[in-house]
């Protein structure tokens, strides 16, 4: 398999905290100036992108259109400190649009939920500018609006309500929270209104003094919570609080004591609603239970996990970033600085721990589990070399200061071994290089001063032969201290000698079999550089097995090997000679040297190789080539003694060739060539023509610590620690997603080519166990987990197929769509069962008011709580009671008089007027009478007992909402219990989300299904199709619903449904009365005959053509003729 251009990431920038998403079954973060995908489940790098010149501030996923099919491929926004916004297909690693604001770095982005194409950044104030907001359409490639937002510094958050897509906030530094009512994707809002400045907090100075530079901003994040309307929570250093933004007060806060470190980043849970994750900076993750009755949390599970292993290298590494799944929520990924990335989960059903305090004794008790699943290991760093294995097909052997070698495979983007070589308590001897021995076994070496402090000339050097497979190493050079450190290691070509050179000039000539000096040279001038003259290798070069070795020099004992004469070739400073040997042919600064077991000898060079100074040599086979420092590059051929020069024409004094290296493979004289200004080129001597020549390092303000090809495209080490193979013009690192060095099974079925995942798709929610696939049933094995391919065998229905599928693919949409059809199937099939065991004569009401649209407040199958709107009224009620209750408890004797009010008047909108009016005296107190206040008082209390004044006060709330005070016309509304009025003068103003909030609090059940169908026609005129479906569904009003997946062309998902609703006898045509009621198309509702056959036919056209599923598309075919025919 050929080795494609690709990065393999090192550790992360400063800058890249918090730069990360997760979708389509993959993460994304940011590393440097460049985007790394990783697969959770397979724990690989899946891809990387390589395109911002500045480091990575931000990356989002868009979000995932309705459907069900992945009609196209994931799309990637990623921004950076520049004011750079890259749209990626990361599929191929295409930039699909930039979009830039000029020295204008990005702080935040966000994708509208319900339009994948329009994307919300915020910028950071520069020089000239201000701060801004900015709406893009990201497909067109063009600016929206753009508002100016002069009080903000820097954008710690920004996100959408979960429960009004006007609705969008975001906090700033140091502590302010704005809010932004009226967005849409035609025109810049109104005002941007900042209703919360988050007051500094007090925490002690712990584990060191810090500056005022170095404490932790006041403000670190806000989340609207998922759960509850209006509640926001606010992450401090070392609190968490939780504010109502329509009463304008905390209802909650909760911190950590003193001995736990600061809080960094929170992550709330849809499906568990209880549940409150938190990182802090050392890397330790807790794990909050919410108290019953009370929006306060305890801590359950404090789990230090970067310390599970002692021995761990990468314990003290700080996480950067978190993020939780998109469908398992309890699953969570973690970067930590040095680029290792995490994956975590946590179990909250294990049994309890019992911890006692080391301080107060007192006895604490752990809930849950948090354990690590897996990692991806990261290059350590920083960098020193990387040698290209001769032996293998894409392995490479890197080097660091930290002591740490590894064993990259590079083709595949893993790290296949770590050692340590020689790390120590006391000291770190870094890795200054290391040469491969034989398929098994490496040489590294390095060197350190004897006394950092003192400055010391003394140094140790160290050499050491490490086996890679068994992780055995053996030191074959004494550590005494040495006026000089070794500056490389030179093998020669059939592994039997070796060079070490010092950087005093002297060197030592070994034997590779006896571990053994033969020679040790005293030169008195320094050595420019060295090289073996290439001959027939011993050792075979090329894909080798790995195989276990128990010595370091058993490959070497071969009685032919030895007997290989071998030379090496020395390029001297000045006309210097060795004072042991006697020379012959000095060659203006050239000597050449003959090596055998017992003597190493002066012998001719090979040619004349003139007077230049090169600063370094490269050879292959009877080629030697060169380097000097005015940019020349020298190649001789030593067969024809022929010579040729060629003039790079970047030889100056900031841009010195560093190193240069022969094409290994094939006949040719391609020369990769290294700038010291982070300029790589590429050179044929044969013709000695530029190749290429690019600036892809300086550009990305980097140099080359080191060169190298693999397969024939260049490899470099980069000074931000990374790995980059780059293609053969040396422009990129960027290539198609290699889905066969993967795990197909476990990667996410989005990296796949758009119609072979829509393929996969449509055969799971067809996969049964006496379905008879054939080849197809081999082809899904190919691609699926077989666990996963169990479970849909074992699904008693569609509608658990099409759950599982949804999982599966990680589709939020698809699952929540699913997730709510299973619930109102259920909740209407025990709706009839009571129908059915209910005599007609008990029963106390008409029979049409059990129909589906109005079944929710009857039945008591409970909703998952991030479905708020949608809930059935007792679960919404409970939770707002507990919610007045709880702001009841907190509301202190000398708060503001404006609080009173507030939480006054949210009693009125529940229905709870004993505790209103009390309240609305209470705001008086001895302060200046407010008569409005006291206005309000008597009418709630004369609502108590006589109906007199409704129709005053519904006269008196007329005029208000006439005269714009709308808020407090509701109010009077719901005290005289006309919150049907009230829900329909929301509407006409454009409330919506209070409208539905306010129906399903007060109005009794045809009312509310009648204003949630208004809402209905609102959500699908302005786009929210996801929204406008899942009401239709809660609402039980399949009809509908299939006549908006069919004006979407959603076949699939139309075709499922209504074999789902068929299955349990629930699909029936809507009633006249709702049928009546606003469209949400432009037409007519399609009689429900009509739409069978309609959606039938397509979905088994589909099915024929697309995938060749014939016994699904001929049972598809016969349902819409029977369909057209009922």
């Amino acid at each position: 398999m050929p080795v494609l251009p690709k990065i393999i990431p090192g550790p992360l920038h400063a800058t890249n905290r918090g730069a990360i998403d997760w979708a389509y079954g993959l993460v994304a973060y940011g590393c440097h100036s460049y985007v790394v995908i990783v697969s959770p489940a397979s724990l690989e790098v899946a891809q990387t992108l390589d395109g911002h010149s500045a480091y990575v501030s931000c990356v989002k996923w868009t979000k995932m259109s309705h459907g069900g099919l992945p009609g196209r491929e994931p799309v990637l926004a990623s921004g950076d400190k520049a004011g750079s916004i890259l749209i990626w297909n990361i599929c191929d690693a295409s930039v699909m649009n930039t979009l830039r604001v000029e020295h204008c770095g990005v702080d935040q982005l966000q994708w509208h939920p319900e339009n994948s194409d329009m994307l919300v950044s915020i910028h950071h104030p520069a020089a000239s500018q201000q701060a801004s907001i900015i709406l893009w359409n990201a497909k067109e490639g063009n600016q929206v609006w753009k508002v100016n937002l002069p009080e903000v510094q820097y954008s710690l958050s920004l996100v959408f309500s979960p429960f009004d897509l006007s609705t969008l906030a975001f906090a700033s530094h140091p502590g302010a929270i704005y809010f932004i009512y009226d967005f849409n994707l035609q025109t810049p809002p109104a005002k941007v209104d900042q209703k919360y400045r988050v007051a500094g907090t007090k925490h002690p100075e712990s584990k060191g003094k810090k500056s005022l530079e170095e404490r932790h901003p006041d403000l670190l994040q806000m989340m609207f919570s998922p759960h509850t309307l209006n509640l926001v929570y606010v992450l401090s250093p070392r609190e968490i609080s939780i504010f109502d933004i329509y009463l304008n007060k905390p209802i909650g806060v909760f911190g950590i004591d003193s001995q736990k470190e600061d809080f960094q980043a929170m992550l709330l849970c849809k499906d568990h609603p209880d549940i409150l994750l938190c990182l802090h900076v050392d890397g330790s993750v807790s794990v909050w239970n919410r108290k019953t009755g009370l929006y306060d949390y305890e801590l359950s599970c404090w789990a230090d996990v970067l310390q599970f292993s002692r021995k761990s290298q990468k314990k003290n590494a700080a996480i950067c970033s978190l993020i939780n799944g998109p469908v398992n929520e309890l699953r969570l990924t973690a970067v930590s600085i040095d680029g290792a990335v995490w994956v975590w989960d946590y179990d909250e059903f294990v049994t309890p721990i019992i911890e006692r305090t080391t301080l107060t004794g007192a006895v604490k008790r752990q809930r849950g589990r948090l354990s690590v699943a897996g990692m991806v290991p990261s290059l350590a760093c920083p960098a020193t070399s990387v040698v290209i294995s001769p032996f293998h097909t894409g392995l490479a052997a890197l080097t660091t200061r930290g002591s740490v070698l590894q064993i990259v495979d590079v083709e595949r983007s893993r790290i296949q071994h770590e050692f340590s070589v020689w790390s120590h308590k006391e000291k770190i001897t870094p890795i200054n290089g290391v040469v491969w021995l034989d398929p098994n076994q490496v040489m590294v070496f390095g060197s350190e001063p004897m006394d950092l402090k003192r400055d010391s000339k003394k140094f140790i050097n160290k050499v050491a032969i490490l086996n890679i497979m068994s992780g055995v190493g053996k030191d074959i050079r004494p550590t005494q201290p040495e006026l000089t450190s070794i500056r490389g290691i030179k093998v020669s070509h059939s592994r039997q000698y070796f060079l070490i050179l010092f950087k005093d000039g002297h060197l030592e000539v070994w034997q590779t079999a006896t571990l053994s000096i033969i020679k040790t040279m005293k030169i008195e001038s320094q050595v420019n550089c060295a090289e073996w003259i290439p001959n027939k290798p011993a050792f075979p070069v090329g894909p080798q097995p790995l195989r276990r070795t128990t010595s370091s020099s058993s490959l070497f004992h071969d009685e032919e090997i030895q007997s290989l004469p071998e030379s090496f070739l020395l390029s001297l400073a000045s006309e210097a000679v060795p004072l042991d040997l006697v020379t012959r042919n000095t060659g203006n600064g050239w000597r050449c040297f003959s090596v055998t077991p017992d003597t190493v000898k002066p012998t001719a060079l090979p040619l004349d190789l003139g007077q230049t100074q090169p600063t370094c040599m490269a050879m292959k086979d009877h080629f030697i080539a060169t380097a000097d420092s005015s940019g020349f590059l020298h190649m001789w051929n030593t067969e024809t003694t022929e010579s040729k020069s060629v003039q790079t024409h970047q030889g100056t004094s900031h841009q010195v060739i560093t190193r240069i290296q022969f094409l290994p493979t094939g006949n040719s004289q391609y020369i990769l060539v290294s700038f010291s200004a982070g300029i790589l080129g590429i050179w044929d001597l044969e013709t000695g023509s530029r190749v290429a020549l690019s600036s892809y390092l300086s550009q990305r303000n980097l140099s080359a610590m080191d060169i190298s090809w693999l397969g024939g495209c260049p490899i470099a080490v980069a000074s931000d620690n990374s790995i980059r193979v780059l293609d053969k013009l040396i422009t990129t690192t960027n290539n198609r997603v290699q889905l066969d060095a993967l795990d197909q099974t476990l990667l996410t079925v989005y990296l796949q080519p758009p119609q072979r995942a829509a393929l996969i798709h449509t055969m799971l929610a067809h996969l049964t166990p006496d379905c008879v696939f054939g080849e197809k049933r081999t082809f899904l094995h190919r691609f699926v987990d077989e666990d996963v391919l169990n479970e849909l065998e074992r699904a008693p229905d569609l509608l658990s197929r099409c759950l599982i599928t949804a999982k599966y693919f990680e589709a939020v949409h698809e699952l929540r769509f699913w997730s709510l059809t299973n619930f109102a199937i259920h909740r209407l099939e025990k709706l009839n069962r009571v129908k059915a065991s209910t005599p007609v004569e008990e029963s106390h009401e008409p029979v049409e008011a059990l129909t589906p649209a109005r079944s929710r407040r009857t039945a008591d199958v409970p909703l998952n709580g991030f479905y708020e709107l949608l809930s059935n009224a007792p679960q919404l009620i409970d939770r707002e009671y507990e919610r007045s209750a709880i702001h009841g408890k907190r509301l202190a004797k000398d708060a503001p008089e404006d609080q009173y009010k507030k939480l006054a008047n949210f009693n009125i909108l529940l229905g709870k007027r004993h505790e209103a009016a009390d309240l609305l005296l209470s705001s008086l107190g001895n302060k200046e009478i407010n008569y409005q206040a006291l206005l309000k008082a008597c009418i709630v209390a004369g609502s108590l007992g006589t109906d007199s004044f409704v129709s005053t006060v519904q006269m008196v709330a007329t005029n208000f909402i006439s005269r714009g005070n709308v808020t407090e016309g509701i109010e009077l509304l719901c005290i005289i219990n006309k919150a049907s009025d009230a829900c329909k003068y929301l509407l006409s103003v454009h409330k919506w989300t209070d409208a539905v909030w306010l129906a399903n609090l007060r109005l009794d059940t045809a009312d509310s299904a009648e204003v949630l169908l208004s809402w209905v026609s609102f959500l699908a005129t302005s786009g929210q199709i996801m929204k406008a479906l899942e009401v239709l569904v809660c609402l039980g009003e399949f009809h509908h619903v299939l006549q908006l997946l069919v004006h979407q062309k959603s076949w699939e998902t139309a075709a499922l449904f209504a074999r789902c609703c068929s299955e349990h006898n629930l699909l029936v045509p809507t009633t006249t009365e709702i049928s009546t009621r606003p469209s949400h198309t432009a037409t007519n509702i399609t009689p429900l005959p009509e739409l069978l056959r309609l959606v039938y036919l397509n979905y088994s056209q589909y099915l024929s053509s697309g995938t060749s599923l014939e016994s699904a598309s001929v049972w598809y075919s016969e349902h819409s003729v029977k369909s057209s025919s009922s």
